[in-house]
């Protein structure tokens, strides 16, 4: 499939019936950057996330960066704020094939479902971060992998965390159980408010 440049459209609600509001692009926009592939925004829709998994940095290609955006009211104009690489950034990890924020805009996490780790190809991994609320600077706290991780599962091309940060969940949609190839894996994940640290708690399959 032809893979192209994409940028994101806002939308609100006016009587169910949604307006386009304005349209965002990346400051450092280039060809191939998938803008877009993902998003996330906090409930008050004050902070928002936008993923370009195809993004090529620090002559990385497919590195993958995610774009942080602010406004003071649901009536202003985004401004973009920062822009989030990984610490351990490389050649094809597709970091920001998803993103997911608290309802504060003071946690989030970012997956890469390319990343190599641990001798393994394409096993993927995922990224947490804390926003501080004076600067809105982001902070990597800690990277996420599976305890079973394999080659080509691709944890990390789904996240979602709960509105508190207190509980989250990745997906690996490549995942092979129980002989089965690509069927695909769900890992739930417990965040300790003391250091942050998160801990797998279960695995979940389809009963089918």
């Amino acid at each position: 499939m032809e893979k192209d440049s994409k940028h994101f459209n806002e939308v609100s609600v006016q009587d169910t019936i949604w307006e386009e509001t304005n349209k965002l692009i990346a400051s450092d926009k280039a060809y191939v950057d998938l803008f877009g592939s993902s998003v996330a925004i906090t409930s008050n829709g004050l902070v928002a996330m936008v993923g370009a998994h195809g993004k090529d940095t620090n002559s990385l290609t497919n590195s993958g960066q995610v774009y942080t955006y602010k406004r003071d009211t649901i009536d202003d104009a985004w401004t973009e704020v920062s822009k989030l690489t990984a610490s351990d950034k490389a050649d094809v990890d597709y970091f920001s094939s998803s993103v997911a924020i608290t309802s504060d805009g003071l946690v989030a996490m970012v997956g890469a479902d390319g990343k190599d780790t641990d001798g393994l190809t394409g096993n993927g991994q995922v990224y947490t971060y804390k926003r501080d609320t004076i600067d809105d600077a982001w902070t990597e706290v800690n990277k996420l992998t599976a305890n079973d991780k394999a080659n080509g599962d691709g944890f990390g091309t789904s996240v979602a965390i709960t509105s508190d940060g207190l509980i989250a969940i990745v997906g690996a949609y490549r995942k092979n159980t129980n002989d089965l190839t690509d069927n695909g894996q769900v890992y739930t994940y417990k965040r300790d408010t003391i250091d942050d640290a998160w801990t797998e708690v279960s695995k979940l399959t389809a009963s089918d």
